[in-house]
């Protein structure tokens, strides 16, 4: 099991506890969260499994739980309707 570079770890820390956050149970939870919002952010397309593959070399961790965490953290899946084109009857009725 990889660790996360310090550098990171350093960098989040310092960026919650200047948000007052002073617990580490707290601290250590956000920080979590964080790189899995760093994830999202940079690519929001990408899979639970594509997620939990890039997340293998650092932590131990399943696709169901990234699938929890993301729906915890308000990232929900959704296919985009799909909508029919309009046809000569339609365009005719739009016109008049």
């Amino acid at each position: 099991m990889k660790e996360t570079p310090i550098i990171n770890q350093r960098e989040t820390v310092s960026h919650l506890w200047k948000r007052g956050v002073r617990d580490a149970l707290t601290l250590a939870k956000k920080s979590d969260r964080c790189a899995l919002g760093r994830i999202i952010t940079n690519d929001k397309y990408l899979t639970c499994a594509e997620i939990t593959t890039k997340l293998q070399s650092k932590v131990e961790i399943f696709t169901r739980t990234i699938n929890c965490k993301l729906n915890k953290l308000g990232y929900h899946s959704k296919l985009p309707k799909t909508v029919s084109l309009l046809s000569e009857k339609h365009r005719l009725a739009r016109v008049e």
